[in-house]
């Protein structure tokens, strides 16, 4: 949890900065709890699991603005940074024609979150693993089909604390959670890939039980419909790419030949890409 020390340490960076002749400061002090699973062919991959915490800040002084963000939180150092951002800001003053200014706005103090059925951190990594197998379970009359099968489920929380030096104090929790699945099925000498993201902020069961069921349609889909053939091409497309555009031109033809016609990605019905010389 973000801890009261924490939010008295962004209060400190605002009222420094404006105790060093800053006009404006605010600073946004951020948590982040992330929990990984993975599932690849029945088989569980290694858990991850990460914390990490930081403080973003902005400065204001005679039209010119500074931003800093920084994740050692020991105060002489975040000071030392402060005074740098602060000289930053002056420089850029000197040279804006047109000064920076803030709208009027009014003060606000609040909290805010995104209420849990069941929270993510009481859920046992074990359980979470148990929805990815459960997926792999309901799947076992195609795995002839689905020659390779990889699941991925991520939850974590995000809290954040916001303060500026007009009095607004801001506080926000927002669980998250996101599960992937990418599959490869075969059927006869064709084959097919299709990978699907969904995630949402909330409790873990509404969410797991979304992705179950959207799963299972997909999978569906993905063996009833009719596979491209090696006969069959597509319809040609003529697309110019210019050359700050070449990586966006190249991934097309890349996915173009392992048959992207299959895919759901902007690329879709890319049958050729033609570059064209710009002066």
């Amino acid at each position: 949890m973000l801890g009261e020390h924490n939010k008295e340490l962004a209060k400190f960076c605002v009222d420094f900065a404006i105790k060093n002749r800053a006009d404006y400061a605010d600073a946004r002090i951020i948590k982040s709890d992330e929990e990984s699973y993975m599932l690849k062919n029945g088989t569980p991959e290694s858990a991850v699991f990460s914390e990490s915490i930081g403080i973003g800040f902005r400065v204001l002084v005679n039209g010119g603005m500074s931003f800093l963000s920084i994740n050692n939180l020991h105060k002489e150092t975040i000071k030392k940074r402060i005074l740098e951002s602060i000289k930053s800001a002056k420089v850029a003053g000197k040279k804006n024609k047109n000064k920076i200014k803030l709208s009027e706005e009014k003060t606000y103090k609040d909290k805010w979150k995104i209420d849990e059925k069941i929270k993510l951190m009481d859920v046992s990594p074990e359980e979470k693993m148990k929805y990815l197998i459960d997926i792999e379970k309901s799947l076992s009359h195609l795995k002839k089909n689905l020659i390779s099968r990889f699941f991925q489920l991520l939850s974590g929380t995000t809290e954040k604390f916001y303060v500026n030096n007009e009095g607004t104090e801001i506080s926000s929790y927002i669980p998250q959670i996101f599960m992937f699945y990418s599959l490869i099925a075969v059927n006869g000498k064709d084959s097919e890939q299709r990978y699907y993201p969904v995630g949402e902020s909330g409790g873990l069961r509404r969410n797991a039980g979304l992705f179950t069921q959207l799963s299972r349609r997909r999978f569906r889909r993905l063996l009833v419909a009719p596979l491209h053939t090696a006969g069959d091409r597509l319809p040609e497309v003529r697309v110019v790419g210019a050359p700050q555009q070449q990586h966006l031109a190249g991934a097309g033809v890349h996915h173009d030949q392992h048959r992207l016609g299959s895919f759901e990605t902007p690329f879709r019905r890319v049958h050729r890409v033609v570059k064209r010389k710009t002066d």
